[in-house]
């Protein structure tokens, strides 16, 4: 595995939600920060532009977790690599949160990428978030909240170029009420 370290600074304060940056000294080189997504709390709309990844984190106490990885700094500027380093950053990332939870639980976790929109819409993903009944949207070069599906769908329609038949059918990943902590 390449080399990924995690980046905190001790004297300053991260913004709100984001956990850590991870630093990827390969190429391609990036610093992204790592976001974490709590709709049991007071919820902060997303609206960023950027290269991200979004995956699911069931720790070994069963909790179900949803972590951004977006990237803050495009050293190189990669395009093409960027997605599947991120991709590997996150794997990484939850191999050391698993070690941790093997100590405390005795038990290991699960974690997942959502999956697509459907596959006429590539690296897009829809989550609902049931709890606040919010559409977290991650594309290629950003992620944004919507309050409604008919709003995400108008979104995606006039600022990615989607056309009617890519968002005939698509699929929902869905974060109940049941998997987080209030």
């Amino acid at each position: 595995m390449t080399s990924f370290f995690l980046c905190h600074n001790p004297v300053g304060v991260l913004p709100k939600g984001c956990v850590c940056y991870v630093y990827h000294s390969g190429k391609p080189r990036f610093l992204a920060g790592m976001l974490k997504i709590e709709p049991a709390g007071p919820y902060q709309e997303l609206d960023y532009t950027g290269y991200n990844v979004l995956f699911r984190y069931v720790a070994g106490d069963g909790i179900e977790q949803v972590y951004l990885l977006l990237v803050a700094q495009n050293i190189d500027r990669a395009t093409t690599k960027l997605t599947l380093a991120l991709q590997e950053a996150a794997e990484w990332y939850v191999a050391c949160l698993s070690k941790a939870d093997v100590k405390k639980y005795n038990k290991n976790s699960q974690w997942s990428f959502f999956s697509d929109y459907n596959i006429l819409t590539p690296s897009v993903q829809v989550v609902h978030l049931k709890i606040i009944d919010k559409y977290l949207l991650s594309y290629p070069d950003g992620v944004k909240t919507f309050d409604n599906m008919k709003m995400m769908e108008q979104f995606m329609r006039q600022s990615l170029g989607h056309t009617d038949i890519q968002l005939e059918v698509g699929n929902h990943n869905v974060i109940d009420r049941s998997t987080f902590h209030k």
